[in-house]
């Protein structure tokens, strides 16, 4: 009954999804050249042979089905790696990734969803997160396609909505899984609870994608600017945590430390203001100006080279963490062996920094009225103590090996499962 009433509410929504889709169009939130593949059309052909559905909405859950698809490969899988997801950021990422074919993913609506399921014929599909979609997986397993969860986690707000929702017939839906690889024992717990049969722990792929290309050359620049300094990056910084940083330098360097201090914004927009802000004599990298040995400060407003940055610094600062933004993804800077820094606001990241935190991996700033000395302290810790610095750069890059292990281990389950079944 309650399905029949979901897809019930979709045939009244129908008619109101074109205003909808045209809103989102205007506001640049769709590709208007592929709005037809929200209905479930692809003007694709399906490549001949096996092809694997993983499922994706927002950039976030993006991150984790790339990380799927590449472990997918190193484990073996030769056939068509087929990736959905809603959002043009998320296309942004993934469209750079020859392996794989990207669709927008169709509506939820049941004739829309079979339609997709008809052209594509995915032989098996792998929902990302908390990708629950009731047409999704009811239609999946009535064209007899075995359905996966992977880095799969449902927040205790949504759990309560199903059980409210559907009481104990949670099972109508969660049952249809062959398998849910969660992210702890917590999770698992939860979707046991919601009816799920097998249920294991695969932990988190946002932390699983392999480290990006470095470019030698800027490297190269930078080592030779900064000429012995220690290289101290703020990595995607919001709005006043510049100021913050800058501050923390100024009180580092009055106790002998010489630095060189890249600050990377979020915004790269916003690169000019942060020198005219703060009144600094900086370099601007959009401007190609020549980086000389006198040079301190580096104002990087340039897409595409975090992962050159994270290489080449002694430590690095994840920025959208010392005010309530969320905080920024620690588990990148991981595969460069460096000393990684965090603010007290990550709600975005929060389970990734606990397991860094837990292994000793990370240090996180606790709240406080005076940021600037309380980081000042924590930098000249790093550069006084060896040790100390060392044990904390060594286990970060552990935890990169760690994460590796986690999506081949996570790709092979999902292909035992698929060979079992063939």
């Amino acid at each position: 009954m309650l399905i029949f009433a979901y897809n019930f509410i979709w045939s009244l929504l129908s008619p109101l999804i074109p205003i909808w889709l045209t809103y989102r169009i205007y506001k640049d939130f769709e590709n208007k050249k592929r709005i037809f593949e929200r209905y479930g059309v692809s003007r694709i052909e399906r490549p001949k042979g096996k092809l694997i559905w993983v499922h994706a909405s927002s950039l976030g859950e993006s991150v984790s089905a790339s990380a799927m698809a590449i472990g997918l490969r190193e484990k073996g899988f030769k056939g068509t790696i087929l990736i959905t997801s809603g959002t043009t950021s998320s296309y942004e990422l993934l469209k750079h990734n020859e392996d794989i074919i990207h669709q927008f993913h169709p509506y939820d609506k049941k004739n829309w969803v079979e339609k997709f399921l008809n052209h594509w014929k995915p032989c098996l599909a792998i929902m990302m997160e908390s990708e629950i979609w009731p047409n999704f997986i009811i239609c999946s397993h009535n064209f007899n396609i075995p359905i996966m969860m992977a880095s799969a986690q449902i927040s205790q707000t949504s759990y309560l909505k199903w059980k409210q929702l559907l009481g104990r017939k949670t099972k109508v839906i969660f049952s249809k899984f062959s398998l849910i690889l969660c992210y702890d024992e917590e999770q698992k717990n939860k979707f046991e609870r919601l009816g799920a049969k097998n249920v294991q722990i695969g932990g988190n792929l946002k932390t699983a994608m392999p480290p990006p290309k470095i470019n030698r050359e800027l490297i190269n620049k930078i080592k030779k600017a900064a000429s012995g300094k220690k290289i101290i990056l703020l990595a995607s910084s919001h709005s006043g945590e510049e100021k913050i940083l800058l501050e923390s330098i100024e009180i580092l360097e009055s106790k002998g430390f010489e630095t060189f201090f890249i600050i990377a914004p979020r915004k790269i927009s916003r690169g000019q203001n942060i020198i005219h802000k703060y009144n600094i004599n900086a370099k601007l990298i959009s401007k190609n100006e020549e980086l000389k040995t006198e040079d301190k400060v580096l104002v990087f407003d340039k897409f595409g080279e975090m992962a050159s940055l994270y290489s080449v610094s002694n430590i690095v600062f994840v920025a959208g963490s010392l005010f309530p933004l969320g905080g920024h993804n620690p588990s990148e800077p991981c595969h460069f062996k460096t000393n990684i820094i965090i603010g007290p606001h990550v709600s975005k990241c929060k389970e990734t920094v606990e397991e860094m935190n837990k292994n000793n991996a990370i240090i996180k700033i606790k709240e406080s009225d005076n940021y600037p000395q309380e980081i000042a302290d924590v930098f000249y810790k790093l550069l006084k103590e060896e040790k100390f610095s060392k044990s904390l750069s060594n286990s970060s890059f552990k935890m990169s090996t760690n994460w590796a292990k986690r999506r081949a281990q996570s790709a092979e389950k999902c292909l035992d499962f698929l060979g079992k079944r063939s």
